[in-house]
């Protein structure tokens, strides 16, 4: 299983006006014991080897990517720094790379749109590492991972129109990560044309193999990128039905990201599998989606190892900002779509969906964060759903998080609301449900505890701490366990914050957890977890 998330929103309610650092926690579970903390990295661009200076608001740490970028066989880490002022250019946007090896991470590189080799120009408020995505181009074991790095506030390169959006592509070789090319709507095949609110990049993810690996070498095939446009407006004369692009890659033919690999190419690879825009009306949907609803607003894709056949697993697109039929606004709501896009069998998910514990009301975002992960260890990803807008009763945006399970047999997997897991803060021993807390802002599947079954992390990143001091917005981050043939469960669940993790302790408005990843950055064999905080307003934790 190729685990590689995620991108995070900023919590919804401020921007963070402080510094920013990065924490890299080491987990295990030895012998069947009780999960442990066996040590931590704080990371910031403070640290000596991490390019670049911490300024007010660079919000470095506020998405996050892991991925082996390098082919060393440790797994790498990029860090979103999307206010980062570079060359004086205002929040215009970088992404640090940081590199594993048996210590952890170290520093590696810092890329904008000011480096040479990297398309389009540094512009005011492009917030270029908004999103980050980490893929695999090949399905090929000893091939790179490449990044795919989002600025869904990027005005078409250099053109007047705000919020049109691009998505770079650096690949991976042996030396790390190089600049490979960019995508924006209307040019080099990609479909539609760039729009004033287009924000397209706005999510990334892997999809699915496409075509045949005779097409490139037995070891080798191409895969796919799922873009999000949320704000496309389809020529429809209204902002926000939403769009998703998915774009097929090329082969990757020298292999391990040693010699002269071939150019970025888009849309022309498989005429079988070209490169399509997909919309609400693209699938049997029970309801039509209205404008402003976002389709494309979060993505994922379940990898479903038992199916046969190169494109097994299916896309998931969230639609958070999704109406009820005449009723209430912003529920939110997912798509599952069938392979290769089939409209027959996609199933609409809502929390009014039959199973699905909770009900759809106003403005609870259901499926604002998406993953995946194995929870049951069946061989095949489930999906765990992010909505921390819920609120409780009068407490506002409390936040839930859900677990819908994979079932069926190839290849004709899909998701079921039977078993469907869910969990409030208030759920696990010795925390409690609290307005504002945003529990399910950030999540990320790793297995954690080295038992074979995915574990997910989970952000809280509103947390107030009251014990042994208060601290307004400190975050915080639970770890809820996978069980063989269970799922996901609340019992054992473990959870971390600044006064557990820092020398100087929490801080005010430091949004712990705002952003999660999962990797294997000191080469053991089990997960550790990274964990972003970009209100940081320390220079130094150590």
């Amino acid at each position: 299983m190729n685990r590689r998330r995620r991108v995070v929103p900023i919590p919804c309610r401020s921007l963070f006006p402080e510094l920013a650092a990065l924490l890299l926690v080491a987990l295990a579970a030895p012998a069947g014991a009780q999960l442990q903390l066996l040590g931590y990295q704080w990371l910031s661009q403070n640290v000596s080897g991490v390019d670049g200076a911490p300024e007010l608001g660079d919000l470095f740490g506020s998405s996050l990517a892991a991925g082996d970028f390098n082919c060393d066989g440790y797994d790498d880490l990029a860090v979103g720094v999307p206010h980062e002022d570079e060359d004086g250019v205002t929040r215009s946007g970088a992404v640090n790379v940081l590199y594993g090896g048996p210590a952890g991470l170290t520093g590696g590189e810092l890329w904008s749109q000011a480096d040479n080799g990297v398309p389009s120009s540094n512009e005011p408020f492009d917030q270029f590492g908004e999103v980050l995505e980490a893929f695999y181009r090949n399905r090929d074991a000893f091939m790179c991972d490449s990044l795919a790095v989002g600025a869904p506030n990027e005005a078409a390169n250099g053109e007047d129109i705000d919020d049109a959006g691009a998505v770079w592509i650096f690949r991976g070789t042996a030396s790390g990560l190089v600049p490979d090319g960019i995508l924006v709507q209307g040019q080099d095949g990609v479909p539609e044309s760039a729009e004033a609110g287009d924000r397209f990049g706005a999510s990334i993810s892997q999809g699915p193999l496409t075509g045949d690996p005779d097409d490139c070498t037995p070891v080798e095939t191409p895969t796919s990128l799922l873009i999000g446009a949320p704000g496309e407006g389809l020529g429809l004369g209204d902002n926000g039905h939403g769009a998703v692009v998915r774009i097929t890659m090329p082969c990757d033919t020298a292999g391990g990201g040693v010699g002269s690999l071939p150019s970025f190419v888009v849309c022309e690879l498989f005429q079988e599998e070209p490169c399509r825009v997909l919309t609400a009306s693209s699938f049997d949907l029970p309801v039509d989606l209205d404008p402003y609803d976002g389709f494309g607003g979060s993505l994922a894709f379940l990898r479903h190892d038992a199916d046969a056949g190169w494109n097994g697993g299916d896309p998931i697109v969230g639609v958070p900002d999704a109406n009820e039929a005449g009723g209430s606004a912003s529920i939110g709501a997912f798509l599952e779509s069938e392979r290769n896009w089939a409209a027959v069998g996609s199933q609409y998910w809502t929390q009014d969906s039959s199973g699905v514990q909770q009900v759809a009301e106003a403005s609870d975002h259901f499926a604002e964060v998406l993953e995946e992960g194995d929870f049951d260890g069946d061989g095949d990803e489930d999906l765990a759903i992010g909505t921390p807008r819920e609120s409780g009763g009068a407490d506002i945006d409390v936040g839930v998080v859900h677990a819908l399970y994979s079932t069926g047999t190839a290849p004709s997997k899909e998701l079921t609301a039977t078993g469907d897991f869910l969990a409030a803060q208030g759920d696990l021993a010795g925390e409690a449900t609290e307005a504002y807390d945003e529990f399910g802002g950030a999540l990320a599947a790793g297995d954690f505890d080295g038992d074979g079954v995915d574990d997910l992390a989970v952000g809280i990143p509103g947390e107030d701490l009251s014990s042994p001091r208060v601290v307004a917005d400190a975050g915080k981050v639970n770890v809820l366990f996978g069980v063989a043939g269970t799922g996901l469960s609340t019992a054992g669940a473990r959870n971390f914050d600044g006064d557990d993790l820092f020398f100087n302790g929490a801080n005010a408005s430091g949004y712990f957890g705002s952003a999660l990843a999962a990797g294997d950055f000191d080469g053991n064999g089990i997960d550790d977890l990274a964990i972003g905080e970009p209100g940081d307003s320390t220079l130094d934790n150590s």
